[in-house]
């Protein structure tokens, strides 16, 4: 998330200093930076030394039962926000 900020200001920087506009929120977390909880719906995230925040998971519990039983290395996270959904 913070690469792609990161090139939406350099990018406004080129095009006259206008107002970046971020359009879409995700990043891949590896296994050791994220705890994902099925059972709270509940994703912790390890933000930067030792701050975590917790995210509540929105999707069917049909999808949840889906991912049980895997183990994953990595996830991606999206934000969307509440204009979008």
């Amino acid at each position: 998330m913070y690469i792609y900020a990161k090139a939406v200001a350099k990018a406004s920087r080129k095009n006259g200093d206008r107002k970046p506009v971020l359009r879409r929120l995700s990043v891949r977390v590896d296994k050791y930076n994220h705890k994902l909880d099925l059972e709270s719906r509940t994703l912790i995230l390890k933000i930067h030394e030792g701050i975590e925040t917790k995210l509540k998971l929105l999707t069917a519990s049909e999808r949840i039962g889906k991912y049980r039983d895997w183990s994953n290395y990595e996830i991606a996270v999206k934000v969307i926000f509440q204009e979008e959904c």
